[in-house]
């Protein structure tokens, strides 16, 4: 009861007294713009964390405010709790990009309507997808890229100018309004295309995800609500979820595939009956300058019919042939929730989860790569990122045109 009325007299204090609103709205940049990831920082919570003294100070003068850096340290936190993550998630550095991004005047370019909501959809479904991990976060979906290739996760800073990287932690977000009016503005012959297959990989790569976090949700409710029961609607739920990424990692890298070629001019490869044959083609049309990439070699490797294997024969095994042993009623029908063998199934797919998004990472570069050949940036736009990149840590520079001037 205390507790509770100390609360109450807090927030009458601050709101009718001080004149102090409930918590400060913080963008990553200014002006605010459509997308803009932003942080709420709570005022009772500051309010709690000043000294005896400096209340009774606030109380004489009426007055009370935390100073803009405190206000913006706290918020710092919270983007990085809830969007950017930690160090292993490269998310100190993703949020110094953002940050700067943000504060960059947005492209100019006018987006045809159903860009624009396929962009707004999808900036719409991220937030609702934040929200999910932010309410019931599992440790064990992070992706930590930074940890797995270091050296993949830095080719987020060249690729800012074109196709933004917000956050690799547990999936590939995107600032989709910025990447389609890049691809818009190169005046790229494919251009439709590859904002179709943007827009679609990137919300595979979400349901992919969501997957995992609504297998891990029903694995924990399983184990603590099983008890005596010989099957739970939760078992039941909790494998069909990994039927389905089994199913959305395959389409995933379908996807990369056609949008690797479209964005060379490469528009038949749907047209190829098996995997193999795609591959084939895809590597027989790329240039040699794309051929010669760290990052394609990485992308060749996972996509190679013998590389694929592991996700075929887990994809073949769960729906066809003798099946999966840990996926098959015998081993959770009557077993108590904590021995059935939920981790046996999870941890090689989720494996195959991080690679499909280094591969995606990869593709978004090589695609990058095309756009700066069409769009080079302005110098305006050079200036500022080299002015950016020179505080920051060591990075790649092969996305810049040279000046020949």
């Amino acid at each position: 009861m205390r507790k509770g009325l100390k609360k109450k007299f807090t927030k009458l204090l601050l709101r009718h007294y001080l004149n102090v609103p409930s918590d400060w709205i913080i963008a990553l940049g200014t002006p605010f713009r459509k997308g803009m990831p932003f942080a709420a920082v709570y005022s009772e919570p500051l309010w709690q964390e000043e000294n005896l003294t400096a209340k009774v100070r606030s109380v004489l003068r009426r007055h009370w405010l935390p100073s803009e850096e405190r206000i913006q340290k706290v918020a710092d936190d919270v983007f990085i709790e809830n969007i950017f993550g930690g160090n292993e998630d490269y998310g100190d550095k993703l949020l110094n990009l953002m940050t700067w991004h943000y504060q960059q005047p947005p492209p100019a370019t006018a987006l045809p309507k159903a860009d624009e909501e396929k962009a707004y959809s999808l900036q719409v479904f991220t937030q609702s997808t934040r929200d999910r991990f932010k309410d019931l976060h599992f440790a064990r979906l992070r992706l930590q890229l930074a940890v797995r290739s270091p050296m993949i996760c830095t080719l987020a800073f060249p690729m800012v100018i074109k196709i933004p990287i917000l956050a690799i932690r547990y999936y590939v977000d995107i600032d989709y309004q910025h990447a389609f009016a890049a691809i818009r503005k190169s005046g790229h012959p494919q251009a439709e295309g590859l904002v179709a297959y943007l827009y679609e990989t990137a919300f595979i790569q979400q349901k992919i995800a969501i997957g995992f976090h609504e297998y891990l949700r029903l694995v924990r409710h399983t184990r603590e609500h099983k008890e005596q029961a010989i099957l739970t609607k939760g078992e039941v739920d909790a494998l069909r979820e990994m039927d389905n990424v089994l199913s959305l990692l395959k389409a995933s890298l379908e996807k990369m595939i056609a949008l690797l070629g479209l964005a060379h001019g490469i528009t038949n490869l749907t047209e190829q009956k098996t995997h193999t044959k795609k591959v084939a083609a895809l590597k027989k049309r790329l240039p040699e300058a794309t051929l010669s990439l760290e990052y394609w070699k990485l992308i060749e490797e996972f996509i190679s019919p013998e590389n694929l294997e592991v996700l075929n024969n887990f994809r073949n095994g769960l729906l066809h042939k003798r099946g999966i042993s840990a996926l098959q009623p015998h081993s959770y029908v009557g077993k108590p929730g904590k021995d059935t063998p939920f981790d046996e199934i999870f941890q090689p797919l989720h494996e195959q989860h991080a690679k499909n998004t280094m591969v995606f990472l990869c593709t978004l570069a090589i695609l990058t790569d095309q756009l700066v050949r069409l769009d080079p940036p302005s110098m305006e736009e050079q200036l500022a990122f080299y002015h950016f990149a020179s505080q920051a840590d060591p990075i790649p520079h092969q996305f810049m045109p040279v000046d020949e001037s």
